[in-house]
């Protein structure tokens, strides 16, 4: 449960904030998904298991 809220926040962070924070909810679909995998990668590194990238 906790590696699973871990990459929730990985990947929501950013647009979460500016979205409450600036009030600016206009995302680039390719920026939300450099976001997304920017956040997969940061998992797997925490979580991954040996030789996972």
């Amino acid at each position: 449960m906790l590696a699973a809220n871990h990459f929730a926040g990985l990947v929501l962070w950013i647009p979460l904030n500016r979205a409450m924070f600036s009030g600016n909810c206009d995302s680039d679909p390719a920026e939300l998904a450099g976001y997304g995998q920017a956040a997969v990668d940061a998992f797997l590194r925490g979580y991954g298991t040996e030789g996972a990238k």
